[in-house]
């Protein structure tokens, strides 16, 4: 079970955006068969669950970024295996809640972004980037 949390906050660029929900369009071509988007930004968007590549990606929101609620969110839905949040990594370094089984991985918008943010994304899982 995958979460994949897209952050629609305001300093994530619509360019940005569509290349996450492209990245997320791609998980079907490796034989995902579902996976749970939750668009984000201060407040939690609506989970959608995916059974095929979406079309175009739900924005809303565009408010600031609280990384927080993604592991609150996680700790009351243990089901998950992993999460990936999709970021620009503006925003404050997240408490983890523990114990914690859910395996993080956080993609940052640019090179750049994941330069300035991965240490302390890396407390908390994997970091990488994707080139918009």
């Amino acid at each position: 079970n995958i979460l994949v949390c897209v952050d629609v906050s305001g300093s994530v660029s619509s360019h940005a955006l569509s290349t996450f929900y492209s990245a997320i369009a791609r998980f079907f071509k490796y034989g995902v068969e579902t996976i749970d988007v939750l668009p984000f930004d201060a407040s939690l968007k609506e989970l959608t669950t995916l059974k095929k590549a979406p079309k175009e990606g739900q924005i809303e929101g565009r408010g600031g970024t609280n990384f927080q609620i993604l592991f609150d969110y996680i700790a009351l839905h243990p089901r998950y295996d992993g999460m990936i949040i999709f970021t620009d990594g503006y925003a404050t370094e997240p408490t983890i809640p523990q114990p914690i089984r859910t395996k993080v991985l956080w993609i940052c918008d640019n090179e750049r972004n994941y330069e300035q943010h991965r240490e302390w994304m890396r407390r908390s899982g994997k970091a990488a980037f994707i080139i918009v």
